[in-house]
């Protein structure tokens, strides 16, 4: 369990570093990102037109030594990539990517992050559980009835 910001942006095609520097990035170790994304998922079609992480803006969080991103979109590069400078830019600097998070109904705020990937031997990738538990910073907060 890691303690994670989500940011929500509304970025319709890409998020920039410029999108990105006007955000508070006090003890951000983790970075979520929701979009129009989150609100498409269920929709059960896939949009070739995802929002994604400009190569900029993966340079700016590892800079920031982010250590984890996470998106609501099926992958953090442009579909079809020729290049996917984000994966390169933040795998290449050892930080942990989520793609794929339903943010859908989730506020901007700090979260305690909870993420059990399948082990997979051999895989660079595996589907994973994820979900956001909100805390005041001793107790976690939920349905108290």
């Amino acid at each position: 369990m890691w303690t994670a910001r989500l940011f929500r942006l509304d970025a319709q095609k890409s998020i920039s570093a410029d999108n990105l520097r006007g955000l508070d990035w006090s003890g951000v170790k983790r970075a979520l990102f929701r979009t129009r994304m989150s609100d498409r998922l269920r929709g059960g079609q896939f949009d070739p037109e995802f929002v994604y992480l400009e190569g900029s803006a993966a340079e700016f969080l590892v800079k920031k030594q982010v250590v984890l991103v996470g998106v609501d979109s099926l992958s953090i590069d442009r579909f079809r990539s020729p290049q996917h400078p984000a994966h390169h830019a933040l795998l290449g600097n050892g930080v942990v990517v989520i793609e794929g998070l339903d943010l859908s109904g989730v506020e901007p705020g700090d979260y305690v992050l909870v993420c059990a990937p399948l082990k997979i031997v051999g895989g660079e990738a595996a589907p994973a559980r994820a979900f956001l538990l909100e805390t005041d910073g001793e107790h976690f907060r939920g349905n108290e009835k």
